[in-house]
């Protein structure tokens, strides 16, 4: 499935989700690629391999197990862990319950669905295709679909789509799992839906109007943006506040 974007000729309702945490528990698998992939290269991690650090840029989660290793002994890493991944490690990847339901009610109301994931775009594109999503998703935006990269990573990221689209924030919505989901959600003016079965066991303190999915639920979603207060954007760099 080719992963692009062909931008919208009229304003369309939106709901971007992230993917791992979200969408789909992949922890099983990512977990036991990691595990592959510092054993293949003689490294012991310094910290046990949990669901915790399922989320962040493959990258970021490798150096913060082994902070001592040089670069290209990073990058060893890493690339044992594609290999790994991308052929067995992806398999595992499963949908939450509830979700197919959900996704498909979504696209009943008429709403383009998205999806907006520190994931790397080749095993995302394996996932959707494995778990029959391809026909769901109008975009998957992912950091290496697009050169150079989006700056600021997520936030990058969801700026990017609503402009290629011509995707309104008042329009949509962002449901992820992750404190970092959230800021880039306020960097971008747009609401947030924080899914409490992700990978972030600790409810984010949130001081503007986010909403909670305790489980998969498109009616709450429908209404956060159907009946959604008037934002105000402080600050573009995630320092402001949203106000109502």
């Amino acid at each position: 499935m080719p992963i692009s974007a062909t931008p919208l000729k009229n304003r369309q309702t939106a709901v971007l989700f992230d993917l791992d945490g979200t969408l789909v528990n992949s922890s099983a698998g990512i977990l036991a690629s990691l595990d592959y992939a510092f054993r293949a290269n003689g490294t012991s991690p310094i910290a046990a391999l949990t669901d915790l650090m399922v989320g962040p840029p493959l990258h970021e989660i490798v150096e913060s197990l082994c902070p001592e290793i040089l670069p290209s002994g990073i990058d060893m890493i890493i690339e044992s862990f594609k290999a790994h991944y991308d052929s067995i490690g992806y398999l595992q990847t499963t949908p939450y319950d509830g979700i197919n339901q959900m996704l498909n009610r979504l696209l009943d109301a008429g709403i383009i669905l998205a999806i907006v994931t520190n994931k790397r775009a080749h095993p995302t594109e394996l996932i959707l295709d494995q778990l029959g999503w391809n026909d769901c998703f109008s975009y998957v935006y992912c950091p290496d679909s697009f050169q150079p990269t989006p700056s600021h990573r997520k936030s990058g990221l969801l700026r990017k789509i609503m402009h290629d689209n011509g995707i309104n924030p008042p329009d949509c919505v962002y449901v992820g799992d992750r404190k970092e989901d959230w800021h880039s959600a306020r960097a971008n003016n747009i609401r947030f839906g924080w899914v409490e079965w992700g990978y972030c066991i600790q409810k984010p303190d949130f001081d503007d109007n986010s909403f909670v999915l305790t489980v998969p639920d498109e009616e709450i979603i429908l209404d956060a943006i159907w009946n959604a207060p008037e934002l105000r954007r402080e600050s573009l760099d995630g320092g402001g506040k949203l106000n109502q």
